[in-house]
């Protein structure tokens, strides 16, 4: 497990993700967020993955910040397949929930269940701005205005060394990530790949255009 705080109430950690294999396309280690509102009222993860190395710490580090801020709200943004360990912080927490994007509710496994449903162009918790990533998965981008960060998930990859391009061949995903270029961004937070600290725009621009 690799831990950093990003900017104030912005951390980022990897973990490898368990169901990994060498024909998936994409890194083993993968990333997740959370971040706390201005007003220290909310706590958000984003795609969250509890750690198979550190499990205890990082438990420990979550216990801290559910007693500041309160039970978490999940955020994911590609379902079913990022889900990842949304079950264990609802089983874990009173009060934790769980949003989902509406059409694809359905799409939850048992025993996960939506505590709350929104649409695109909805605010969430935190005031996190859900937008549309396109796809056949209806995925989603959230965006964090206080830090002029968006959050994506299998709709942007970046391989070690290598600059972020846009992942599935799909005529809505590049669609729907352009409409993102009319807000300011300067982090671009990828679920696989290193996130981009500076120049968020400038390197989703670049994706779009290669």
């Amino acid at each position: 497990m690799n831990v950093r705080e990003l900017k104030p109430r912005l951390w980022y950690w990897t973990s490898r993700h368990p169901d990994w294999t060498s024909e998936d396309g994409w890194e083993p280690e993968v990333g997740s967020y959370a971040y706390v509102s201005p007003d220290l009222s909310a706590l958000v993860l984003f795609d969250p993955l509890v750690p198979g190395d550190g499990e205890e710490a990082f438990w420990d580090a979550l216990d801290g910040d559910v007693r500041h801020h309160g039970p978490p709200h999940v955020l994911v943004t590609v379902l079913p397949w990022h889900l990842r360990s949304a079950q264990a912080i609802l089983d874990r927490y009173e009060g934790a929930r769980l949003w989902v994007h509406a059409p694809v509710r359905d799409e939850l496994p048992e025993p996960t269940t939506a505590t709350d449903v929104f649409q695109v162009g909805d605010e969430l918790p935190g005031g996190i701005e859900a937008h549309s990533a396109g796809g056949k998965e209806h995925e989603i981008a959230y965006r964090i205005p206080e830090r002029a960060a968006v959050v994506v998930g299998d709709s942007l990859i970046a391989r070690p060394g290598q600059p972020v391009r846009v992942w599935p061949d799909e005529d809505s995903v590049p669609r729907a990530l352009r409409a993102l270029l009319d807000h300011p961004i300067e982090l671009l937070l990828l679920t696989h790949g290193e996130p981009v600290l500076a120049g968020g725009h400038r390197a989703l621009a670049q994706a779009l255009e290669a």
